[in-house]
Protein backbone atom coordinates (compact mmCIF):
# COMPACT_ATOMS: atom_id res chain seq x y z
CA UNK A 1 0.00 0.00 0.00
CA UNK A 2 1.29 3.51 -0.99
CA UNK A 3 0.28 6.44 1.26
CA UNK A 4 0.61 9.55 -0.09
CA UNK A 5 2.70 12.01 0.50
CA UNK A 6 0.78 13.81 2.72
CA UNK A 7 0.38 11.27 5.48
CA UNK A 8 3.03 9.88 7.67
CA UNK A 9 1.83 7.09 9.17
CA UNK A 10 -0.75 4.26 9.41
CA UNK A 11 -1.51 3.64 12.83
CA UNK A 12 -3.30 0.26 14.18
CA UNK A 13 -5.95 0.41 17.25
CA UNK A 14 -7.05 -3.09 18.02
CA UNK A 15 -10.22 -3.53 20.04
CA UNK A 16 -10.61 -6.25 22.39
CA UNK A 17 -14.06 -6.61 23.24
CA UNK A 18 -15.87 -8.99 25.75
CA UNK A 19 -18.91 -11.72 24.43
CA UNK A 20 -21.56 -8.74 24.71
CA UNK A 21 -19.71 -6.73 22.45
CA UNK A 22 -18.37 -4.06 25.57
CA UNK A 23 -14.68 -2.86 24.68
CA UNK A 24 -12.25 -4.24 26.97
CA UNK A 25 -9.30 -2.83 25.98
CA UNK A 26 -8.27 -0.38 23.43
CA UNK A 27 -4.50 -0.71 22.28
CA UNK A 28 -2.66 1.32 19.59
CA UNK A 29 0.32 -0.34 17.85
CA UNK A 30 2.98 1.26 15.33
CA UNK A 31 2.38 -1.50 13.06
CA UNK A 32 -0.04 -4.34 12.37
CA UNK A 33 -0.11 -6.17 15.30
CA UNK A 34 -0.24 -10.28 14.92
CA UNK A 35 -3.51 -11.76 14.96
CA UNK A 36 -2.67 -14.93 16.70
CA UNK A 37 -1.90 -12.59 19.77
CA UNK A 38 -5.46 -11.40 20.34
CA UNK A 39 -7.59 -14.45 21.80
CA UNK A 40 -10.89 -12.84 22.18
CA UNK A 41 -13.44 -11.07 20.26
CA UNK A 42 -11.47 -8.32 18.56
CA UNK A 43 -10.89 -5.90 15.57
CA UNK A 44 -8.10 -3.85 14.10
CA UNK A 45 -8.40 -0.67 12.33
CA UNK A 46 -6.12 1.34 10.33
CA UNK A 47 -5.61 4.91 10.95
CA UNK A 48 -4.29 7.04 8.58
CA UNK A 49 -2.47 9.88 10.46
CA UNK A 50 -1.47 13.06 8.25
CA UNK A 51 2.00 14.94 8.79
CA UNK A 52 0.30 18.01 10.13
CA UNK A 53 -2.30 16.38 12.33
CA UNK A 54 -3.24 18.94 14.84
CA UNK A 55 -4.84 18.19 18.37
CA UNK A 56 -8.57 19.40 16.85
CA UNK A 57 -8.23 17.69 13.68
CA UNK A 58 -10.29 14.26 13.12
CA UNK A 59 -8.69 11.24 11.29
CA UNK A 60 -11.19 8.32 10.19
CA UNK A 61 -10.14 4.63 10.53
CA UNK A 62 -10.88 1.53 8.04
CA UNK A 63 -11.79 -2.07 9.79
CA UNK A 64 -8.94 -3.91 8.59
CA UNK A 65 -9.44 -7.17 10.54
CA UNK A 66 -12.40 -8.90 12.95
CA UNK A 67 -12.45 -12.03 14.32
CA UNK A 68 -16.46 -11.88 13.46
CA UNK A 69 -15.70 -11.16 9.50
CA UNK A 70 -12.14 -12.59 8.94
CA UNK A 71 -11.19 -14.75 11.06
CA UNK A 72 -7.33 -14.41 11.71
CA UNK A 73 -6.38 -12.98 8.61
CA UNK A 74 -5.90 -9.16 7.72
CA UNK A 75 -8.78 -8.11 4.98
CA UNK A 76 -6.11 -7.40 2.09
CA UNK A 77 -4.44 -10.75 2.93
CA UNK A 78 -7.75 -12.77 1.81
CA UNK A 79 -10.06 -10.02 -0.09
CA UNK A 80 -12.79 -13.14 -1.53
CA UNK A 81 -12.23 -14.30 2.19
CA UNK A 82 -13.11 -10.99 3.72
CA UNK A 83 -15.92 -10.10 1.49
CA UNK A 84 -17.49 -13.68 1.87
CA UNK A 85 -17.16 -12.61 5.53
CA UNK A 86 -18.78 -9.87 5.69
CA UNK A 87 -21.83 -11.07 3.46
CA UNK A 88 -22.06 -14.57 5.41
CA UNK A 89 -22.65 -11.94 9.04
CA UNK A 90 -24.97 -9.46 6.58
CA UNK A 91 -26.70 -12.22 5.83
CA UNK A 92 -26.83 -14.06 9.57
CA UNK A 93 -28.08 -10.77 11.02
CA UNK A 94 -30.28 -9.57 8.76
CA UNK A 95 -32.32 -13.61 8.30
CA UNK A 96 -31.05 -15.72 11.10
CA UNK A 97 -33.82 -15.18 12.79
CA UNK A 98 -35.02 -18.08 15.31
CA UNK A 99 -31.34 -19.68 15.18
CA UNK A 100 -29.13 -16.73 15.52
CA UNK A 101 -31.11 -16.17 19.17
CA UNK A 102 -30.93 -19.37 19.83
CA UNK A 103 -27.25 -18.85 19.25
CA UNK A 104 -26.87 -16.10 21.09
CA UNK A 105 -28.78 -17.93 24.23
CA UNK A 106 -26.11 -20.61 24.27
CA UNK A 107 -23.20 -18.10 23.96
CA UNK A 108 -24.53 -16.98 26.97
CA UNK A 109 -25.27 -19.82 28.83
CA UNK A 110 -21.91 -21.05 27.96
CA UNK A 111 -20.10 -17.94 28.97
CA UNK A 112 -21.88 -17.90 32.42
CA UNK A 113 -20.60 -21.77 33.48
CA UNK A 114 -17.05 -20.11 32.51
CA UNK A 115 -16.27 -20.23 28.82
CA UNK A 116 -15.54 -16.59 28.58
CA UNK A 117 -14.24 -17.17 24.89
CA UNK A 118 -17.48 -18.54 23.60
CA UNK A 119 -18.74 -16.51 20.55
CA UNK A 120 -21.41 -16.80 17.96
CA UNK A 121 -19.74 -17.23 14.62
CA UNK A 122 -19.41 -18.65 11.49
CA UNK A 123 -18.29 -22.30 12.25
CA UNK A 124 -18.27 -24.55 8.94
CA UNK A 125 -19.05 -24.11 5.65
CA UNK A 126 -21.10 -20.94 5.97
CA UNK A 127 -23.53 -22.69 8.20
CA UNK A 128 -23.08 -20.70 12.24
CA UNK A 129 -22.25 -22.05 15.58
CA UNK A 130 -21.15 -21.22 19.13
CA UNK A 131 -17.54 -21.67 19.17
CA UNK A 132 -15.61 -22.41 22.47
CA UNK A 133 -12.51 -23.94 23.81
CA UNK A 134 -12.23 -27.16 26.46
CA UNK A 135 -8.84 -28.40 27.90
CA UNK A 136 -7.05 -26.21 24.93
CA UNK A 137 -9.10 -27.55 21.45
CA UNK A 138 -11.81 -25.86 19.96
CA UNK A 139 -15.52 -26.86 19.96
CA UNK A 140 -18.37 -25.56 18.07
CA UNK A 141 -22.42 -26.17 19.04
CA UNK A 142 -24.35 -25.86 15.91
CA UNK A 143 -28.02 -26.91 14.29
CA UNK A 144 -27.75 -29.72 11.83
CA UNK A 145 -30.70 -31.65 10.18
CA UNK A 146 -30.60 -34.33 13.35
CA UNK A 147 -30.31 -31.61 15.73
CA UNK A 148 -27.52 -29.81 18.15
CA UNK A 149 -24.43 -31.02 17.16
CA UNK A 150 -20.87 -30.79 18.73
CA UNK A 151 -18.37 -29.95 15.87
CA UNK A 152 -14.73 -29.47 16.45
CA UNK A 153 -10.85 -30.20 16.79
CA UNK A 154 -9.55 -33.59 16.02
CA UNK A 155 -5.86 -34.85 16.95
CA UNK A 156 -5.82 -36.79 14.17
CA UNK A 157 -8.40 -35.23 11.25
CA UNK A 158 -8.20 -31.36 12.59
CA UNK A 159 -12.16 -31.07 12.22
CA UNK A 160 -14.80 -33.66 13.35
CA UNK A 161 -18.39 -33.94 13.61
CA UNK A 162 -18.76 -35.27 17.34
CA UNK A 163 -22.44 -36.37 16.45
CA UNK A 164 -25.82 -34.75 17.81
CA UNK A 165 -26.05 -33.94 21.35
CA UNK A 166 -29.13 -32.53 21.22
CA UNK A 167 -32.56 -32.54 19.75
CA UNK A 168 -33.66 -29.73 17.51
CA UNK A 169 -36.60 -27.88 20.20
CA UNK A 170 -34.11 -28.17 23.21
CA UNK A 171 -33.15 -25.72 25.50
CA UNK A 172 -30.19 -23.68 25.44
CA UNK A 173 -29.65 -24.86 28.96
CA UNK A 174 -30.04 -28.49 28.33
CA UNK A 175 -27.88 -28.12 24.82
CA UNK A 176 -24.80 -26.71 26.77
CA UNK A 177 -25.21 -29.70 29.51
CA UNK A 178 -25.03 -31.59 27.22
CA UNK A 179 -22.65 -30.36 24.44
CA UNK A 180 -20.18 -29.71 27.52
CA UNK A 181 -20.48 -33.18 28.95
CA UNK A 182 -19.18 -34.74 25.81
CA UNK A 183 -16.36 -32.32 24.65
CA UNK A 184 -15.37 -33.20 28.95
CA UNK A 185 -15.18 -36.38 27.48
CA UNK A 186 -13.95 -36.17 24.75
CA UNK A 187 -11.08 -33.93 25.53
CA UNK A 188 -10.88 -34.54 29.29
Amino acid sequence: MTLPETLARALFVSVDADADGTAESVTVHAERPGLEDIDSRYSVWEVLVPDDFADDDTVTASLVASSLIGGDTYADEDRAGWEQGRQAVSVFHAEGGRERIMLRRIEARLINAGYYDARTQETHCQGWGVRFHVAGHWCAITLFEDGWTLIGDHPEDQWACFGTVAVPEATPEAIVAAALAEAVRIFG
